[in-house]
């Protein structure tokens, strides 16, 4: 399988629960929704009844479901997205990794290159080839290591709060740049 690069997207994963990759989301989409349109995406690794926030967009809801969130009051992490300044934020769950080209193929019909694309999923990476990648790693977890097999920035946790956060991160429409 051949994995598409996408320069406009920025996929965060972490090496367990509660290690700040939707807080780094939220800190993402704040740096940069000032000045771009940005869009989000979590993606779940489980099926469980859509919240009625969430409008179904596509799937076959057995194996897996696409959705948009409509609250951006929702304490959901896709809420939290989408009051943190995203545009759209979308939220998909999956039974299987396998089914990550079905929401690939809905979204690329909906997203321009001109639009960011903020995604938290580390399966995302299996698929395609981000232009930026931040993995956060809590050093009392051992659960998970990054499976990424191309460059990422890997960031250090304690309760839930990143310690080597960067303080600035931009995008040039081709190529991103953190500080």
């Amino acid at each position: 399988m051949v994995r598409s690069k996408l320069n406009n997207w920025l996929i965060i994963a972490g090496n367990g629960r509660n290690v700040g990759k939707t807080w780094l989301a939220e800190y993402c989409i704040q740096q940069l929704a000032f000045q771009y349109d940005v869009i989000s995406l979590k993606i779940a690794s489980h099926i469980h009844k859509l919240s009625a926030d969430i409008k179904w967009i596509d799937g076959d809801q057995d194996n897996w479901m696409l959705g948009k969130e409509t609250n951006r009051h929702s304490l959901k992490d896709s809420g939290r997205m989408l009051a943190a300044g995203a545009s759209h934020s979308y939220y998909a769950q999956l039974k299987s990794d396998q089914y990550i080209p079905e929401i690939l193929s809905y979204l690329n019909g909906h997203i321009k290159e001109d639009q960011i694309v903020i995604c938290e999923s580390a399966a995302i990476g299996q698929f395609i080839i981000p232009g930026l990648a931040f993995f956060v790693q809590d050093s009392k977890l051992n659960e998970k290591t990054c499976i990424w097999d191309f460059e990422y920035l890997e960031l250090h946790s304690e309760h839930s709060r990143i310690t080597n956060l960067p303080k600035s991160i931009k995008w040039d429409k081709s190529n991103w740049t953190i500080n």
